[in-house]
């Protein structure tokens, strides 16, 4: 079982006091605030939902054969970067909520992104909610030359301001390797 997430970011802008100002935009998933395209790398010409984002870059929600629910970030140049948090998490199906919270600072009156905050539910039988598990926050990083999970969190544990204050700062924390214990 493998969930996917991706995100992009860049660095935090610093305000005039030295701290860096952070704000929340959400985006969603939903078929609905998406538009449909034709995958590029796929071989027959499948279909996939591209969702827009902020400061120019896009989602790309998909479920693989296995019932998890993966995101593909689109970056304003159109590079797609993918990151593996279903060995960060430990997960069963996994399905993503449709609310996306992207945290950005702002240049030149443009936000920028430097963080992605996304709610992932872990399921014994994807096709049954009632059969979930736990819920995670999961946070990822980006900075100019690297993207991952920094922070995989049990929904009960930290308050959502709490985990946009821990994404405020993702930059400054490594990498997780493993699964992140529960």
């Amino acid at each position: 079982m493998v969930c996917l997430l991706l995100v992009a970011s860049r660095p935090a802008v610093a305000t005039g006091d030295g701290q860096a100002a952070f704000q929340s935009i959400t985006t969603s998933l939903a078929p609905a605030a998406c538009h449909d395209e034709i995958d590029p790398s796929s071989a027959d010409d499948a279909h996939r939902l591209r969702c827009p984002g902020v400061g120019g870059y896009a989602l790309i929600p998909t479920i693989d054969d296995v019932r998890e629910e993966t995101i593909t970030l689109v970056d304003p140049q159109r590079q797609e970067t993918q990151l593996d948090y279903g060995k960060k998490v430990p997960t069963h199906d996994c399905r993503i909520d449709q609310k996306i919270e992207w945290r950005a600072t702002t240049s030149s009156a443009k936000p920028v992104p430097i963080a992605l905050i996304v709610h992932l539910n872990s399921y014994k039988n994807y096709f049954e909610p009632k059969t979930l598990i736990k819920s995670y926050w999961i946070i990822a990083k980006i900075t100019s030359n690297q993207a991952c999970i920094t922070d995989t969190i049990l929904d009960d544990k930290q308050s959502p301001d709490q985990v946009r204050q821990l994404a405020d700062s993702a930059q400054a924390r490594p990498c997780l390797s493993a699964i992140h214990p529960e």
